[in-house]
């Protein structure tokens, strides 16, 4: 832990490129990332430095209702890109299959299936749900940006929406943008795509984003009311 301007922060140490601050859902946990060997004065220099940003998002997380744990449970409402639809279990022999059927996802369960073999029946469907939709997305982009994706992967990630491996030229989006609207996960794959043209968050890239997609602010809105903060 380390104490600042008031703050306590958590401070985790590991082989990453640049230093960075989280603000963590629910209890607005601030936690900051730097890279091995880097000495505290410079580390407790930069925080002190985001103080009033931290406080501000940390007000804001503190302020979000606190959302009920999905039990994955027959009749509950899950989203699947920014549309609603309950879950049904079918009870048959094809246990663990999953479809979305008009206004229901359809999960086969037999009788005896857990809540965790129900979530994960739940997480392969949105999972092939956003396969469907990337390939598509950086097909799109590639040639408006003049750059190459490599590979893409989907991943549950605490505290990101998508990350970037510029050398290896590969993106990882979240899971869970399956439960947001169609322009959220496009609004990453962009985000993640301009990383290969400019590898930080500097003026150079938010000015790429104002070129290639000018309504990406208005769309973060939507999910930064259900993620943590985040700044590098």
């Amino acid at each position: 832990m380390v104490f600042f301007c008031g703050i306590n922060a958590e401070l985790i140490q590991k082989s990453v490129r640049n230093m960075s601050i989280s603000i963590l859902p629910p209890d607005g946990r601030v936690r900051i990332t730097a890279p091995l060997r880097t000495d505290i004065g410079v580390i407790l220099r930069f925080a002190s430095a985001k103080a009033e940003w931290i406080r501000k998002h940390r007000e804001k997380i503190l302020q979000r209702p606190v959302q009920p744990r999905k039990r994955f449970t027959d009749g509950e409402v899950h989203e699947l890109l920014g549309k609603s639809y309950r879950l049904v279990m079918r009870q048959d022999m094809k246990s663990g299959a999953a479809v979305v059927h008009h206004e229901a996802l359809e999960i086969h369960v037999s009788a005896l299936v857990s809540s965790e073999s129900r979530r994960l029946s739940v997480e392969r469907l949105f999972r092939r749900e956003l396969n469907k939709l990337i390939p598509g997305l950086i097909g799109k982009w590639e040639p408006v940006m003049n750059v190459k994706v490599l590979a893409y992967g989907i991943k549950k990630m605490k505290t990101r929406w998508g990350t970037c491996n510029v050398r290896a030229q590969r993106i990882w989006l979240n899971l869970e943008l399956a439960g947001k609207p169609a322009e959220c996960l496009e609004y990453i794959v962009v985000h993640e795509m301009v990383h290969l043209l400019e590898r930080n968050h500097t003026k150079r890239f938010y000015a790429l984003m104002d070129r290639f997609m000018p309504e990406w602010k208005e769309v973060k809105k939507i999910l930064d009311n259900t993620l943590h903060s985040e700044i590098d």
